[in-house]
């Protein structure tokens, strides 16, 4: 049996159990498990196939697999239909403890809570109400609203594009991000990401991802050795541009750029430096985030970058200006770092200065 499967960062303790049970004639595994907060982990995955084999307008079907879930009424865009302040709904959510008057009263006296101290609603939600919460405290993006905006892949060579740099350690994830300006300002993003072919399984082991499925699927580039050889990333903007991508300009985090960016403008590329600073960051990293949610900016489903971008948080000054905070992201944000890094120039066009438009939209 598989208890709380929310919590499982991977799905290494359900393969053991069901490569344990391939020789019995009749295997069985049970999991009980609440929704959860993180969308990335394979909990989410199966909550979504199983809803797929309840839904009879679904084609997914599966006689070996008993399914029942119990939880609120959402619509087609996942929000909520169901108040949870109405007592009658909660039965759906808690089938036995909704029944007697003792559990009525526990959730309300948790319904209280919740409503008295917002950082506990969270919990509520998932915990009381089984619903699956797309955000963690500070979460950047609503993965959901992320995932809404996947459209099929399409020719974007001859648009405009800016490429962003996050470097990071050596011996770390460094990636490019690219903010494609296409007309009635509307964007698509991608991003391609190198990593130590020698740090390799030592990162999927410390993160749980599966790198090397995404170098395998053309995410991520390994280079020799055990620290990131930055000529792979100069090589590869290169490439871009003989390959006929229109850049307009290369946008970079100065820290440990230096010699980098001095080769990229040999070669003829113009070189913008994004200063990493809350009044200059603020307004682009709230602006790339609406511009998702009104799906002005679009993407073909990076597995990586929306792993990025699931793990980031934000930081916030007392003027509630934002930028991602590299230092309580646990797990790794440089491709969604990298992608913002390229859509602050994008989104104000590489004619107008960057420091006068940020700095006029402080605090927005």
């Amino acid at each position: 049996m598989v208890d709380e499967y929310h919590a499982h960062e991977t799905s290494e303790i359900y393969d053991v159990l069901a490569s344990g049970m391939v020789a019995r004639k009749e295997p069985l595994m049970f999991i009980i498990t609440t929704a959860g907060f993180n969308l990335s982990r394979p909990c989410f995955k199966e909550y979504e196939y199983v809803s797929k084999v309840l839904d009879p307008d679904m084609p997914q079907e599966n006689d070996e697999y008993f399914a029942i879930i119990c939880e609120l009424d959402k619509d087609d865009e996942g929000n909520l239909i169901d108040d949870i302040n109405d007592e009658s709904v909660w039965i759906k959510a808690n089938p036995i403890v909704a029944t007697y008057d003792e559990g009525l009263t526990a959730i309300r006296s948790e319904l209280k809570v919740a409503l008295e101290q917002p950082e506990k609603m969270r919990n509520f939600l998932t915990k009381n109400m089984n619903v699956w919460i797309d955000a963690k405290p500070n979460g950047y993006m609503k993965m959901g609203k992320w995932k809404s905006a996947i459209i099929k892949p399409k020719e974007v060579m001859p648009y405009p594009v800016f490429l962003g740099l996050d470097l990071s350690s050596t011996t770390d994830l460094t990636s490019i991000g690219m903010t494609f300006q296409l007309p009635n300002r509307k964007f698509i993003v991608q991003q391609h990401s190198f990593m130590p072919e020698d740090k390799l399984q030592e990162r999927m082991n410390t993160d749980n991802v599966r790198f090397d499925l995404w170098r395998d699927q053309g995410y991520l580039t390994t280079t020799p050795g055990s620290v990131v050889d930055y000529s792979y990333v100069e090589q590869h903007i290169i490439d871009m541009r003989e390959q006929g991508y229109n850049i307009v300009e290369i946008d970079f985090d100065k820290w440990n750029a230096t010699h980098l960016i001095q080769i990229l403008e040999n070669h003829g590329f113009t070189m913008v430096e994004i200063p990493q600073f809350l009044r200059h960051l603020s307004f682009p990293t709230k602006e790339f985030r609406s511009a998702v949610y009104r799906r002005n900016v679009q993407h073909f489903g990076d597995p990586l970058l929306h792993w990025a971008l699931s793990n980031a948080i934000t930081k916030t000054d007392a003027q509630e200006n934002i930028m991602l905070d590299k230092d309580k992201s646990i797990e790794r944000i440089d491709p969604a770092a990298a992608v913002i890094n390229s859509f602050s120039r994008a989104m104000v066009g590489a004619t107008q200065d960057l420091s006068s438009h940020f700095l006029n939209n402080w605090s927005m």
